[in-house]
C-alpha cells in the first residue's frame, strides 16, 4: 500500500487566484502573475475517496511573498492507518526569486529536514545534515510560480535532489474543480518527475493529478477555483 501513495510526496506547493473563465475565452499564451495573499485549499482524492488535504496561505510585506503550505494525507482501511505523509514548510520568495525555505517532509516515519537561504549569489543549506550549495535561479518545486513551466531542472525539495523536467503546453480545456466546470489551460511536465496541472484564468492552480505506483492516479482539487 505505501508504494502506491509514495508518489504524493514530490508533489508540488500549490497556488491559488480568484477569477473563473467561459470557454470562449483565452488565457495569455504565458503564464506570469504571482499569486494574490489569501489561504486556499485543497482536497487530496485518489480513486473517488478523499484521502487528505492541502492549503497554501499566500502573505505579502512589502516586496516579499511569505508562503505556508501543509499538507495531510492519511490512508486508511477499516480505521487502521496504512500510510501517513505529512509535509510543512515556510517560504520567502523576493522579486518571484527564492530567498528562504525551511521544510518537514514526514514520509510514513521518514523525516527530511530541509533549511536554505540565498547567499552570496546561491541558495545555501542543509538537507537532513548533508550541505547544499544551488544555484540561486533553480526553482523548487512549486508550481504556482510562473516560471515553473518553463524550467528545464528544478530542486525536488521532497528528496533533497535536483530533477531534469519538460513542460508541454496542451491548451485550454474543461476541468472540473470546486463542483464546478471550468476552462483551464493544461502542462504535461515529463522527465524525473511527472504530474499534470490545470492552470486558471489568472494562473492559479485548480487541478494537479499525480501518478502512483499502482497505476492509479493522485488528485490535488482546489475547493473554491472562484
Amino acid at each position: 500500500m505505501r508504494c502506491a501513495f509514495a508518489a504524493t510526496l514530490a508533489l508540488c506547493t500549490l497556488a491559488a487566484a480568484p477569477g473563473a473563465w467561459s470557454q470562449g475565452q483565452n488565457q495569455p499564451s504565458q503564464l506570469s502573475a504571482l499569486p494574490s495573499a489569501g489561504r486556499f485549499d485543497y482536497e487530496v482524492v485518489r480513486e473517488g475517496e478523499r484521502i487528505g488535504s492541502h492549503s497554501v496561505v499566500f502573505r505579502y510585506e512589502g516586496d516579499r511573498l511569505a508562503i505556508a503550505t501543509r499538507t495531510d494525507i492519511a490512508v486508511e482501511v477499516l480505521g487502521i492507518t496504512l500510510f501517513r505523509f505529512r509535509y510543512e514548510a515556510d517560504e520567502e520568495w523576493v522579486d518571484g526569486q527564492l530567498s528562504r525555505l525551511a521544510s518537514l517532509t514526514d514520509n510514513d516515519g521518514e523525516r527530511l529536514t530541509v533549511n536554505l537561504a540565498r547567499a552570496g549569489g546561491r541558495i545555501r543549506g542543509a538537507c537532513n545534515g548533508t550541505v547544499l550549495d544551488l544555484p540561486a535561479d533553480l526553482l523548487p518545486i512549486s508550481v504556482w510560480h510562473p516560471d515553473f513551466v518553463r524550467q528545464s531542472v528544478i530542486f525536488d525539495q521532497y528528496k533533497c535532489v535536483t530533477r531534469n523536467v519538460r513542460a508541454t503546453d496542451h491548451g485550454i480545456e474543461s476541468v472540473f474543480a470546486g463542483a464546478q466546470n471550468m476552462a483551464a489551460r493544461r502542462y504535461a511536465v515529463t522527465g524525473e518527475i511527472r504530474r499534470e496541472i490545470w492552470y486558471g484564468p489568472e494562473g492559479q492552480t485548480v487541478r494537479v493529478l499525480v501518478p502512483a505506483k499502482d497505476g492509479s492516479e493522485i488528485a490535488f482539487v482546489m475547493r473554491t477555483p472562484g
